[in-house]
């Protein structure tokens, strides 16, 4: 996904103990002897311009990547109690934006960007000085936990929300009208909420609850399809990410004494949620995967290996490893979540948040499958 108020000492504290037992030689393990530092002749990328675009990001709130209707590449983020819309240009520029709705009234749990009427605005939900959870989509009451959602055109916004005694996962959006209720837990809250449009083809919302993931698919009037809960093991900040008519659930879950890299796709809107995650007994180890491809070779940004420190690298269809990684920080800087939007043109750019809560990008030009 990521709980609401989880602290940075305590984000810390979970990925240094994540990876305290990594081992060079664990099965499908990815170590620093595989990593090239940025620069270096085995490394896939060549780094352009690394900057630093502010200080104090809330942690909490975590970096959420859209590509909005009109091309445009955004991360939302929180710098302290203010919403901000880091803009990739076409051209390779990155930008921090104060965005319309740029203020919020409470801690800040998510940033979501969005269209309105063509300018950049984000969705900004918040916990209130009194413990409420407002959420920015849809006016909705009494939520223990909630994210906001927005059609890329920004027409369509909803929200995906927790309630208590017993833990409910719920939804509302613009257009629906009442509250839709999508999976009821069998003890554990819901976190990590997620959700994606897919069109004409309906929505689809995933969340993590004790260790277990849902996966759950709705028509575009918000009416349930499917729903499917997957084992146990999975770890925290997962990506979902949407294909069409289709979508995936990229997150990792133990393996071999490691969070590995594990993967649940479905190609169309006649097909079933799938039965299993695949990758994660021989997956890259590591935490808060996060993919983007350049033309036809997907990079993979994940934080493994040397505790904190995150890496670039090049993987295939299934997430095995297609050449030689890198590290995208320098040594001893420590990073704790990561967006990475591609280019066609070989360009990646990697927005990410450090312990320090320095808010970084790093601009790469990376070789594809074809060697450009």
């Amino acid at each position: 996904m990521r709980a609401p108020l989880l602290s940075a000492a305590l984000v810390l504290a979970w990925c240094t103990a994540a990876c305290s037992k990594c081992s060079d030689d664990a099965p499908g393990g990815v170590s620093a002897r595989d990593a090239s530092e940025l620069g270096g002749k085995d490394a896939p990328c060549e780094l352009s311009s690394q900057s630093k675009l502010g200080d104090g990001v809330e942690l909490a709130a975590g970096l959420t990547s859209r590509r909005l209707g009109d091309g445009r590449l955004v991360v939302g983020v929180a710098l302290g109690t203010d919403p901000r819309a880091v803009v990739v240009g076409g051209g390779g520029g990155v930008t921090v934006q104060e965005p319309r709705r740029g203020k919020a009234s409470g801690r800040l749990l998510r940033v979501t960007p969005a269209l309105e009427d063509g300018a950049i605005a984000v969705l900004s939900d918040v916990r209130t000085a009194d413990g409420r959870v407002e959420c920015a989509a849809v006016p909705s009451a009494d939520l223990s936990d909630c994210r906001s959602f927005a059609s890329a055109d920004g027409t369509k916004r909803w929200l995906v929300g927790s309630r208590s005694s017993p833990p409910r996962l719920v939804a509302r959006s613009n257009a629906s009208g009442g509250e839709r209720e999508l999976f009821t837990s069998d003890g554990p809250p819901f976190e990590d909420l997620r959700s994606e449009h897919l069109g004409e083809y309906g929505f689809v919302v995933s969340a993590r609850y004790g260790g277990k993931v849902v996966m759950i698919r709705l028509e575009p009037d918000f009416a349930l399809t499917e729903a499917r809960s997957y084992g146990n093991a999975f770890g925290p900040n997962p990506e979902l990410v949407s294909a069409g008519s289709g979508a995936m659930l990229l997150t990792t879950r133990r393996a071999f004494e490691r969070q590995r890299v594990a993967f649940a796709q479905f190609a169309d809107q006649h097909g079933h949620l799938p039965e299993h995650f695949d990758g994660s007994e021989h997956g890259l180890a590591g935490h808060a995967p996060r993919l983007a491809s350049v033309g036809s070779q997907r990079f993979l940004a994940l934080l493994d290996a040397v505790p904190g420190r995150l890496e670039l690298l090049p993987v295939d269809a299934t997430f095995g490893r297609a050449g030689p990684g890198q590290f995208v920080t320098a040594a001893g800087v420590k990073a704790l979540d990561s967006a990475i939007l591609g280019f066609d043109d070989g360009r990646v750019v990697v927005v990410y948040a450090t312990v320090e809560r320095a808010l970084m990008a790093a601009t790469l030009r990376c070789k594809t499958q074809s060697g450009k």
